[in-house]
């Protein structure tokens, strides 16, 4: 993982209301750097951060807590991304931007969706999880913003 995109993604995520993460090694690895603080803009302190040794099994246990899961990915079996419904009961799980979900991940999610893209192969991750985590949110409460430049 690019420690600049996880900064980027969890600036995006505090933006839209959302405040757990669930990061696999890797990920986690990236969160240490410096530079995922300094591309989320401070926001990576604001976060709770849960480290999933095995992100199968953790995928599963955020289900059994009621919340459906959506793995981001092209695919055949992907269909394009659409809001969740009224309800914040939702989590989304990126992939390595190389490599994508790994199979144990991508077999454990709930569904599995990709943004629609005129050109290009695919988006930067961060773009991709930005684009992603609106429309997931979208038909549900809106994040109220403080009116002092931060999302609350």
């Amino acid at each position: 993982w690019n420690a600049e995109n996880v900064g980027s993604i969890l600036r995006t995520a505090f933006c839209l209301g959302i405040t757990s993460i669930v990061a696999s090694p890797t990920a986690w690895a990236s969160l240490r750097d410096t530079r995922a603080a300094r591309c989320s803009m401070g926001t990576i302190y604001y976060h709770r951060f849960y480290r999933a040794s095995d992100l199968g099994k953790t995928i599963k246990a955020i289900q059994g807590d009621g919340i459906t899961v959506y793995g981001v990915e092209i695919g055949e079996t992907a269909r394009p991304v659409g809001p969740h419904g009224i309800d914040r009961n939702w989590a989304a799980v990126m992939g390595n931007e190389d490599l994508g979900l790994t199979q144990a991940a991508g077999k454990a999610c709930d569904h599995i969706v990709f943004v629609p893209q005129a050109h290009g192969d695919s988006l930067n991750v961060g773009h991709a999880a930005a684009i992603t985590l609106f429309e997931l949110g979208r038909e549900g409460p809106l994040p109220q913003h403080d009116g002092k430049a931060a999302c609350v």
